[in-house]
């Protein structure tokens, strides 16, 4: 009998020093994380995960640096093992999604950050994210249905406004879209971005003058492509 209640004691001190050394290292890696050391984090995460090779969150933060020093295959490897550590790690699939999106892989991105909305739909970023998917593949219906119900949760998400306007541009709403870049302007009143939008939706509406000062304005907040734009509508 003393013998199985030592041998019970001796089991539960063992797990418990190996918890706190996965712990110790998780936590440490954490703060290198933040401190922008993104080798030396992956070097403690990988030690959690030599301590415990089923520590989902070893395998999520090392991800997440892998992901900051741009090594993207092996972060969806690693995004990849927490997931199936822990089916339910929302944070794993969105950042799995943001992943793919960075790789050019829109139809995956989509359906990782679908998983993570299905796991908590209280995320915004989620929403936004697959919306800008949807966007690049001309899905304008799904992307201004996902720009929609983030605004709903947060109606001052300059993000999604930018984009909400930028497809009702496309999508030949000038007016909306230029409703919606002053709402950001409001908000950022420096944002090149709305600037550009909303010079060439007012140019859409035929206002070439007050829309080619909008573009000038984004010209000099060093927005990309409004100088090719202002030369091709504007001179």
């Amino acid at each position: 009998m003393k013998s199985v209640l030592c041998t019970i004691i001796f089991l539960h001190a063992y797990c418990w020093c190996f918890g706190q050394a996965e712990t110790k290292y998780i936590d440490r890696g954490i703060k290198k994380i933040d401190l922008s050391l993104y080798p030396e984090a992956i070097e403690q995460f990988t030690k959690a995960i030599e301590v415990n090779t089923k520590s989902d969150q070893a395998y999520y933060y090392r991800a997440n640096a892998k992901r900051e020093l741009q090594d993207l295959t092996s972060a969806i490897d690693d995004y990849t093992k927490s997931i199936e550590l822990n089916p339910i790690n929302y944070k794993a699939y969105y950042n799995r999604g943001l992943t793919y999106s960075d790789l050019n892989q829109l139809d995956l991105a989509v359906k990782d950050y679908t998983q993570s909305l299905s796991i908590d739909s209280n995320q915004i970023s989620p929403y936004v994210n697959r919306g800008i998917c949807r966007a690049m593949n001309e899905e304008w219906e799904s992307a201004l249905q996902d720009y929609n119900i983030a605004l709903s949760m947060d109606p001052k998400h300059t993000i999604a406004l930018k984009q909400r306007a930028f497809v009702y541009m496309k999508t030949e709403n000038p007016e909306s879209a230029i409703s919606d870049c002053n709402k950001v302007l409001r908000i950022q009143k420096n944002s090149g971005n709305a600037f550009l939008i909303r010079g060439f939706s007012k140019i859409m509406l035929g206002k070439n003058n007050s829309g080619c000062k909008d573009i000038e304005r984004a010209i000099l907040l060093e927005e990309p492509n409004a100088q090719q734009i202002f030369d091709e509508v504007c001179r």
